[in-house]
């Protein structure tokens, strides 16, 4: 699942290719995908407009127009953008969900897709108070530029001392961006055991969880993204069968609801 560096790095596509043009029409290619657009019936009434700016924050993406609208966009867990049309033998052909109409600086048409292996991302239509309320509904970014301090953070995090670490972890309300892989490597990074409660854990351990996310998050960035085309992104213990302190990498469903990767003999507290 694209997480916030991927993300990142997928709305800094959108914008080399789209800020300044002119975006035409957005038009639905898979039936199945009609479900997971939110306010299309605007588009009639918005477009075409001039693409300001293509931006995130955490998972979420939004691109933003001259007329006050913005294009909220979510990857879920297979999401992707291509910036040409695959050929029909290729798998992702019959994954096209959303065609991205533009005219460049020539006037030219041109196209880029929004891809959905499985269904699981979605596209909306914000005016500009929408945009804002859903952008408050985020928590702390960690691709953020602003470092927050400790206080901000543990004091976010102690209103759920009863939960567990890993459901406030992957909880955007609290921290945008953070996702599985994310999740599991900074909890090897600061030796905590995956199914910790928050009152478990010190203050300190809470704040080197923020700092060993955006730290993580911003190396994935850099590199290209876990996962993504000719990165060189290294993980520790995430679909690894050995960490690098030598020990076997298990995997166990937290109460997040997902798969954990971590180490007990590193992660004992």
């Amino acid at each position: 699942m694209p997480e916030g560096p991927e993300v990142k790095i997928k709305m800094n596509l959108l914008c080399a290719i789209l800020k300044g043009t002119t975006l035409m029409n957005m038009d639905v290619c898979k039936e199945s995908f009609h479900k997971k657009t939110h306010d299309f019936e605007r588009l009639t009434k918005i477009l075409p407009a001039t693409v300001i700016n293509s931006e995130s924050k955490g998972k979420f993406g939004y691109i933003t127009l001259d007329n006050g609208y913005s294009v909220g966009i979510s990857f879920g867990m297979t999401g992707d953008i291509l910036e040409e049309i695959p050929k029909p033998t290729d798998k992702r052909y019959k994954h096209l969900a959303v065609k991205f109409t533009y005219a460049n600086y020539k006037s030219e048409l041109k196209s880029i897709y929004y891809t959905s292996i499985r269904n699981f991302g979605h596209i909306w239509i914000y005016d500009t108070p929408e945009l804002n309320i859903k952008l408050n509904t985020l928590g702390f970014c960690i691709l953020n530029d602003n470092i927050y301090t400790k206080e901000e953070i543990v004091s976010r995090l102690r209103k759920r001392n009863n939960r567990s670490i890993c459901e406030c972890l992957m909880n955007q309300v609290l921290w945008a961006g953070i996702g599985n892989y994310i999740k599991s490597e900074i909890l090897y990074t600061v030796k905590l055991n995956p199914i910790s409660l928050v009152k478990d854990i010190n203050d300190k351990q809470l704040y080197e969880l923020y700092l060993a996310a955006r730290d993580l998050a911003y190396r994935s960035y850099l590199d290209g993204g876990s996962g993504q085309y000719n990165s060189i992104f290294e993980l520790n213990v995430y679909n690894k069968s050995i960490c690098p302190r030598g020990f076997e990498v298990k995997r166990i469903k937290t109460p997040d609801k997902r798969t954990t990767h971590w180490v007990p003999e590193v992660q004992e507290c």
